[in-house]
């Protein structure tokens, strides 16, 4: 392994960081279509933007909100473009 490889293999990791995105909508006049189109076009940016794709996803439907969160490995430069896309 020549050296540029081992810096940038250790650059990569040190650049990749765990985060952790909620994403919530108030869901108490929307249906269960609206609902599954939010759920895929938020999945689908994620995906896009992210390097190594989503880890972990859950949906909870509690007091009409429906609750995704969103657990993906991404850079620092990711993770400012997602929080900029996502605010709530």
């Amino acid at each position: 392994m020549s050296t540029f490889n081992l810096l940038h293999e250790i650059i990569s990791v040190e650049m990749h960081v765990l985060v952790h995105y909620t994403v919530k909508f108030n869901t108490t006049k929307i249906n269960n279509i609206v609902k599954v189109i939010i759920i895929l076009i938020a999945t689908t940016v994620i995906l896009l933007l992210n390097e190594s794709g989503i880890q972990n996803i859950n949906k909870h439907h509690d007091t009409g909100l429906l609750h995704l969160e969103l657990t993906a490995n991404c850079t620092r430069r990711t993770r400012r473009i997602l929080c900029s896309n996502f605010k709530y």
